[in-house]
């Protein structure tokens, strides 16, 4: 009985020494379903001790449908088997009122595992490891949060303290969730968008906005908005979404980006993608709009770097106004007539309009009505 004591004593000093100085490490808390917790050493040799922290969250019914957060889902394999921590872990769900960081949490994940029998031979990543892998959605507000349990709960064997820094200590989960974007080029005339999202909270929908790649490493890029797509709102499983682009004008190589807009008005941009979209033959379009008054759009595509001429021309076949005389790369692009550009202004009627090339010509009529 006296052994049996003494060995339950030497395990709490132990326990006690372990956790009386926090290891220099970084901690990270990562996304939503799962909700992850990375440490990661801060030098090749900082040593592993032991892991108590607290995980705050709201969710009683998590988006992803499966469960709410129970200590089956609570995935600790790196501890419990890379280092072989198994012996004392504890992984309790809890539930009370605890304000953090601006918000009021209902529930809490407590969860502590330690190595004072393996010894002091393990080391933390300095690229950083998932310690702790959470099936599960935060829900609620959205959110999550990471501490220390107490003020040493990443402990090693040194005899002096050391910091935890918390680079993500409170996890926003964006409402939306992209999981791919991409652009196509069909038919040699149009781009097709294609994206998908994994999840939707509060999601009004998309813009679709679209910048010409210009030549110049300099140029910044002009964004215009070509198109709206409506959001599913809130969902728990994938939608697919797609639009297609008829009305390139600006050149063969754009980029388009998604503005994610909320139901209260907040958004955030997707990265851009680029796409080239090369004219397979000359085309002079219809203006539009036709009648029209006072201006009109003349769009044309020419698959080669050319010299272009566009001119309007009275139903007498003189020229009055050159709208565009100048070389043009490769791609599709549009002019603009104005009928009250000169003095005078141009009379109702009939006119036409051309363009001329080394390698083609074409003319069409357009109408002014006054």
């Amino acid at each position: 009985m006296k052994h049996k004591q003494t060995l339950i004593f030497l395990i709490l000093l132990l326990i006690s020494v372990n956790f009386s100085y926090a290891g220099n490490v970084t901690i990270t808390l990562v996304g939503n379903d799962p909700l992850t917790v990375n440490v990661k050493g801060t030098t090749v040799d900082e040593e592993a001790a032991g892991l108590s922290i607290f995980i705050y969250f709201n969710s009683s019914s998590p988006a992803d449908a499966t469960t709410n957060l129970i200590a089956s889902n609570v995935n600790s394999t790196f501890l419990t088997s890379t280092f072989g921590w198994n012996i004392f872990e504890t992984k309790l769900i809890e539930t009370g009122s605890w304000l953090k960081d601006g918000v009021t949490y209902t529930s809490r994940l407590n969860y502590a595992n330690s190595n004072i029998i393996t010894g002091n031979n393990d080391i933390w990543p300095t690229g950083g490891v998932n310690v702790l892998i959470l099936d599960f959605d935060p829900g609620g507000p959205g959110k999550a949060y990471i501490e220390l349990n107490g003020a040493d709960g990443v402990p090693d064997y040194s005899t002096t303290a050391h910091v935890v820094t918390f680079v993500n200590q409170t996890v926003t989960p964006l409402p939306v969730e992209l999981k791919s974007f991409q652009v196509d080029a069909i038919e040699g005339t149009k781009a097709q968008l294609k994206w998908t999202t994994a999840t939707e909270v509060d999601n009004y929908g998309f813009e679709i906005e679209r910048s010409v790649v210009s030549e110049s490493k300099d140029a910044l890029a002009n964004w215009a908005k070509v198109a709206f797509v409506e959001g599913n709102g809130n969902s728990n499983s994938q939608k697919n979404y797609s639009y297609t682009d008829n009305n390139l004008v600006g050149g063969s190589k754009f980029k388009y980006r998604l503005k994610q807009i909320d139901n209260d008005g907040k958004f955030e941009y997707s990265d851009a993608v680029e796409v080239e979209v090369l004219p397979t033959k000359y085309e002079l379009m219809q203006n539009y709009p036709n009648p029209f008054n006072p201006t009109t759009k003349i769009k044309f595509s020419i698959p080669e770097d050319a010299k272009v001429s566009i001119n309007i021309f009275n139903l007498l076949g003189e020229k009055v106004t050159t709208l565009l005389n100048e070389d043009l790369k490769a791609g599709f692009h549009q002019v603009q007539f104005n009928a009250n550009s000169n003095s005078s202004g141009f009379a109702s009627g009939i006119y036409l309009y051309s363009i001329e090339t080394k390698n083609f010509k074409a003319v069409k009529k357009l109408i002014l009505m006054k």
